[in-house]
């Protein structure tokens, strides 16, 4: 099954002043956006701008930064592509994807979310979290900033079944661009 985008001109509208943004799940919290004289009604064919499929699955929420588009999915059996798409806010246009492997697999089911953390976004940066427990950071222009491999819950370094072990030093893992996993 294959997601897809569909911007009516409800979100398009939102953005429509440059000052106008949608940063995160709800907006910037309180689900209210400034632009006016919305349509009440759209259908297929009804005040659609435009629409785009996307590779995999995603449930998140669509993030927009002026005349930008931000959305999330996820792709193979273990959730182990993890897609971070930018399209154009007027056309569609998409203007830069990235795919990187998960750090952590998750086995993907009709009752497991798929890429359903909404990405928030700022003047200056984008940030996406995946089920996978990776965290990771993109300029709007599409370039990896920083990538984190969290860990899961019961596996933070330094605790054995909510035990301290002072015996073992906290290992860190980094996820790479590539998909590559290197130890801090």
């Amino acid at each position: 099954m294959r997601a897809v985008i569909v911007l009516t001109l409800v979100l398009a509208g939102a953005a429509s002043n440059p000052g106008d943004v949608w940063p995160a799940f709800r907006g910037n919290g309180h689900s209210i956006t400034v632009a006016r004289n919305l349509p009440l009604k759209w259908s297929a064919t009804q005040n659609i701008a435009w629409q785009v499929d996307l590779p995999g699955h995603g449930q998140s929420s669509p993030v927009i930064w002026k005349d930008r588009v931000f959305v999330t999915a996820i792709a193979g059996e273990m959730q182990d592509t993890l897609i971070v798409r930018c399209v154009d806010l007027a056309t569609g246009k998409e203007l830069w994807e990235e795919k990187l492997h998960a750090s952590q697999g998750t086995k993907s089911t009709n009752y497991v979310s798929k890429a359903a953390p909404t990405p928030a976004v700022d003047a200056e940066r984008l940030y996406v979290f995946f089920e996978s427990s990776d965290l990771l950071a993109y300029s709007h222009a599409g370039d990896l900033l920083w990538a984190r491999s969290l860990p899961r819950p019961g596996q933070f370094a330094g605790v054995d079944r909510g035990r301290p072990d002072r015996d073992r030093p906290p290992r860190r893992r980094f996820l790479r661009a590539g998909g590559r996993q290197e130890d801090g």
